[in-house]
């Protein structure tokens, strides 16, 4: 697994650990990243990636799934998953609990449902966002196409 991580200021917080993430996925399975190509501004990210930029939503995860493939291009697909970094006066403790012991399996239902597509067939990779609202988890799936 590439794992890459942004340190966090003291104010900062991610919807979980590397630690907890891997009870769910092998180590092989994604490319992760926590917090690496984003901004640390949760409004900024959420209206850039959100489907429906007028929602409150803060997005927190974004999943892209497809078959390991070299694209026309030369460049390497596979599937990844982005944690994104969360203001924590806004995420507690018993949404993280609740992020663990609910959403997590979910997220791995996604993939196990998209691992094997064809993304050539299917116009695309498999996406799903995460967001957060209101102490309420949001799920928003797309395809994404990939040359």
């Amino acid at each position: 697994m590439n794992v890459e991580m942004r340190k966090l200021n003291p104010n900062e917080t991610y919807c979980c650990s590397i630690h907890e993430y891997k009870k769910f996925f092998k180590p092989s399975e994604l490319h992760v990243s926590f917090g690496i190509q984003f901004s640390r501004d949760e409004k900024e990210n959420s209206k850039f990636y959100h489907p429906k930029n007028n929602s409150n939503n803060i997005i927190i995860l974004k999943m892209c799934v497809c078959k390991e493939r070299i694209n026309r291009f030369g460049y390497k697909n596979v599937s990844y998953v982005n944690f994104f970094i969360i203001p924590k006066n806004k995420f507690s403790e018993i949404l993280h609990e609740k992020f663990i012991m609910d959403i997590l399996p979910e997220i791995r239902k996604f993939y196990d449902l998209h691992k094997d597509d064809d993304d050539i067939l299917n116009g695309g990779a498999a996406c799903l966002l995460v967001g957060l609202s209101n102490c309420e988890y949001h799920f928003y799936e797309e395809a994404v196409y990939r040359p």
